[in-house]
């Protein structure tokens, strides 16, 4: 699965970072975790460019399909952080170029 994890507002750098992806049921509010999960390579993200394209090797399933992503890194500085699509997000259908996924910086 490709997916394009965008970071608008981005203030620095983020390096050595990573990606977690989970398939969840989104219509079921109290669904169990999904059994398909998979962790990207490493990757880094800069604010002139707050978007990055990974692939995953995860299977869509359920009623309501949707990709949970949290990506833990770091700053240059080597503060760790962390960004999570809260909500999560529908699949598209197949073939319609990678899934956009907003991230937001958890505190």
């Amino acid at each position: 699965m490709d997916l394009e994890l965008c970071f608008d507002g981005l203030a620095e750098p983020v390096l050595d970072a990573v990606a977690d992806v989970r398939i969840d049921d989104l219509a079921m509010a109290d669904a169990p975790a999904g059994p398909e999960s998979a962790t990207s390579g490493s990757f880094a993200v800069f604010p002139e460019r707050p978007s990055v394209r990974v692939s995953v090797d995860v299977r869509a399933g359920g009623y309501e399909p949707g990709v949970i992503v949290t990506v833990r890194g770091r700053t240059a500085g080597g503060r760790r952080v962390a960004f999570l699509n809260p909500a999560g997000t529908r699949l598209s259908a197949p073939g319609e170029g990678p899934v956009r996924v907003a991230m937001s910086l958890i505190d």
